[in-house]
Formats: C-alpha cells, structure tokens, sequence
C-alpha cells in the first residue's frame, strides 16, 4: 500500500504541475472543499477503526488497532494519503492570483513557509528516523512511574517531544546534512519554499 500512497502523491503533484488537460482541467475543481472532506473521511475512519475490538494478548490487554495485521493497517495510511494529497493541491493551487480560496491558502501557506517550521523542515526526515529511539527510551526511563496511566502519558510527552527534536537536530548535523546537496537544503529556506511547478497552470 506504500506503493499506492507513493502514487497518490505523484497524481497530487501531476495535477498542480503538469500540462495534460486531465491536470489542466482538475486544477479547476474545488480543492478546498475536497480536501476537507477528504480530512472528515480520513478522521471518521480512524476513529470508527479506533472503536474495532481486537483479540487480546494472552494477559487481557486489548491489542491496538494500528497494531493488527496488515489487512488493517493500510486503511489509515490511505486515507491520510488522500486528506493530505489534496491539501496540498488546494495550497499550490491557492498561489494564482484570484483562485478559489487564495486568501485562506495563502494564510495557511505563510505559517507552513515560516523560518521555524522551514527549520523543522530541514531535518524532518532525522526526526521521522530517531523519534521512535527517543521515545522508548523515554518510556522505558519512566517505568518507576506508577498511578495514572494519564500522568505518565503526560510525562512522556514533555519529556520525549523537546528530546526528540534535539535528538534529530544533532542527528541531521553529524549524518543527514553530509549527504545532503546545497541545492536540496536551499529547498528548506522560505524564499524557495513554493513548488516551481505551481505557477505552471
């Protein structure tokens, strides 16, 4: 299912960048409106699969739904494929002066080009490598925790979240930055954050 999510990706791009009149003609649709419904399908699908009951382990426990076989496990990963495919159309395609929604897109395309979040962008791919280590370590460092299972979720969420961006920051400095091109990190600076194919229509 990587494989279609991968492909769900290439037709968002092929629908803001190329020439074909398939792409010419669906840069005209609604993309806002789709990609909130598609946002309200990916949610409401997660949270019904979040109420599905699996078999337990051999001590009772309930066995999480993202935890199941991978006759499961695509749903959520499609349907976040779809949502975020088509938000990214409407904010590429929000750039034309006068589209459908340019105002709201552009809004939302300022917060996503700020220096902060072009910075978390730089090594985003350091931090979808390393959070796991970070946070089962912190899991395992609290175990001496005991009571509400809410207060230690608590706990390990402001422990590991600032850890783990550290921890990818020194991560993207020592490994990921010596492989990276000058021209891929220029990608990462607000001036050159727009798709160059989104002026294409």
């Amino acid at each position: 299912w990587m494989v279609a999510v991968f492909g769900i990706g290439a037709c968002a791009a092929g629908v803001v960048a190329s020439r074909h009149p398939a792409a010419v003609a669906m840069r005209r649709w609604r993309w806002g409106l789709i990609a909130a419904l598609a946002t309200a399908i990916a949610a409401t699908g997660v949270l019904l699969l979040d109420q599905l009951q699996a078999p337990e382990l051999p001590g009772g426990d309930p066995v999480p739904y993202y935890n199941w076989s991978y006759r499961v496990r695509w749903i959520y990963d499609l349907l976040a494929a779809l949502a975020t495919s088509a938000f990214v159309v409407w904010l590429a395609l929000g750039r034309a002066a006068g589209a459908r929604g340019s105002r709201a897109a552009g809004r939302i395309r300022s917060l996503l080009e700020s220096r902060p979040l072009c910075t978390l962008g730089l090594f985003s791919y350091s931090l979808y490598l390393t959070h796991g280590l970070v946070l089962v370590a912190t899991v395992r460092l609290t175990r001496f925790l005991e009571g509400s299972p809410d207060l230690r979720a608590a706990v390990v969420t402001i422990v590991s979240v600032p850890a783990a961006l550290a921890f990818a920051y020194l991560f993207y400095r020592l490994v990921e930055r010596h492989c990276m091109s000058a021209e891929t990190r220029a990608m990462f600076t607000p001036a050159a954050a727009g798709p160059p194919g989104a002026q294409a229509h």
